[in-house]
């Protein structure tokens, strides 16, 4: 199922045809309702492991520039200050930190919900290089 879902949901993102992107959409509704496992996808360069039902690499297909702003604030205090200290209450996956791709930063990444907790470090590996220094609650 994990295979059959990761696959849908990279033709999705691969596909340029309307049609075949809404056809991918339509099976990727139905094998929702069987299963939500998670998935490893690429994208503009980045890799990330979430959960089939996440929207995050759809939103960024469908709207290029959806939270690419942070980028762009991100490297400019970066650039301004010589570093980053970053806080992101409700992490989710930990894709907002990844998509800032500044590697010396520190975050501080706050994520309630324990499925998506747990991925937040599968993803800062997937996308830094070096030290990365995880904690985490009960």
């Amino acid at each position: 199922m994990k295979y059959l879902a990761q696959f849908l949901y990279q033709s999705y993102l691969n596909t340029h045809s309307k049609i075949l992107a809404k056809c991918y959409f339509f099976a990727r509704k139905i094998l929702l309702r069987l299963a939500n496992p998670v998935i490893v996808l690429k994208f503009r360069g980045f890799k990330l492991a979430m959960p089939f039902s996440h929207m995050i690499f759809a939103s960024l297909k469908a709207y290029p520039s959806y939270d690419m702003q942070l980028y762009g604030i991100a490297k400019h205090i970066y650039k301004q200050y010589g570093r980053l200290d970053m806080v992101d209450i409700g992490a989710n996956i930990g894709d907002t930190v990844c998509f800032t791709q500044i590697q010396d930063a520190t975050y501080l990444m706050v994520e309630g919900e324990p499925s998506y907790a747990r991925l937040i470090a599968k993803n800062l590996a997937y996308n830094f290089k070096g030290d990365i220094s995880i904690g985490g609650g009960a």
